[in-house]
């Protein structure tokens, strides 16, 4: 025979068994036969995927397996560090997730063999570059009284940043709280102030950061306490006990607030702090004098005043 290699399609599961025979004829016209098996065995060709990179230090791989049932593995033939690391979450599989200990670049290897023979093997290389992400510190939580709250993230060095949210009404920080002077264009400050339409309301907003290449995000938790009760809820007042008082405050268990906002008598919010069910707040660090207390209730907002006094 020329060629006794069958076509790659005859392969099943990567290999193939194949019969021969051999027949001797003599002069006398007697024959022979005898036959031999030959068992072929795919080759494999591995295929590592594209080289690349990306924002972060986890990534899926993506290799392609070139033959029936293959008996393959991740390895590392690379690493930016000695002392870097990496674990892949399934290193037999061709998509398998991979983390790494360190940013860089890796050279992971995708080996490929035949389960009937090891040794129809092969190997492809490919480069993984992993980023680093900017680590914006958005700050906060903030906890305000009014609708103004002065936002103050830390910027990461080498990156620029901007902040996001639903509604953009941004004001200067530099005149804030003497003056509120509308800038449109201060979201990109990591100084900035926030103004929402509403007095009692949670506000997630955003500071995003790019360097260039990879992009980061941290959310801001900004809530919203009303100054004061309005006019029409002028009469609606709660107790408080002792008062005076010199370290704790009590009012009613039955009120059960959501958040209590404590202010002097000049209008100063001292104590922000909300609660599940709690009928008592320390004011240990409030110095002597009169104090305004407000209460959110299912009932609306309440208020009453205190006493502070050693």
């Amino acid at each position: 025979l020329a060629d006794a290699t069958p076509a790659a399609g005859l392969f099943q599961y990567g290999s193939l068994d194949a019969w021969f025979f051999w027949t001797g004829t003599n002069s006398a016209g007697c024959t022979k036969t005898d036959s031999v098996r030959i068992t072929f065995n795919q080759n494999p060709t591995a295929n590592a995927g594209a080289d690349d990179s990306i924002c972060g230090k986890s990534y899926v791989m993506q290799a392609t397996n070139s033959i029936q049932n293959p008996a393959s593995l991740w390895s590392c033939a690379q690493k930016p560090y000695p002392t870097s690391s990496f674990v892949f979450n399934q290193s037999s599989s061709p998509v398998s997730g991979v983390t790494v200990s360190d940013y860089g670049c890796y050279h992971f290897v995708w080996r490929e063999a035949n389960s009937y023979n090891l040794a129809c093997i092969d190997r492809d290389t490919v480069k993984i570059c992993f980023l680093p992400v900017p680590q914006p510190e958005a700050g906060g939580p903030y906890y305000v009284s009014g609708q103004y709250a002065l936002l103050n993230a830390t910027p990461t060095p080498g990156a620029s940043g901007y902040w996001q949210a639903y509604n953009s009404n941004w004001y200067d920080a530099s005149a804030w709280p003497g003056d509120t002077v509308s800038c449109p264009s201060c979201f990109t400050s990591p100084n900035v102030v926030y103004y929402s339409s509403v007095a009692d309301t949670t506000v997630n907003i955003f500071w995003m950061e790019f360097d260039g290449t990879c992009f980061g995000l941290d959310t801001a938790v900004v809530k919203f306490y009303p100054l004061s009760v309005n006019s029409a809820e002028q009469d609606r007042v709660f107790s408080v006990y002792p008062n005076p008082a010199h370290s704790v405050i009590f009012w009613d268990a039955e009120l059960m607030p959501e958040y209590i906002l404590i202010s002097s008598i000049e209008g100063k919010t001292m104590l922000i702090k909300e609660f599940s069910g709690a009928n008592s707040v320390e004011i240990d660090a409030l110095k002597d004098g009169i104090y305004f207390i407000s209460m959110k209730t299912k009932k609306g907002m309440l208020r009453s005043r205190f006493i502070k006094a050693e």
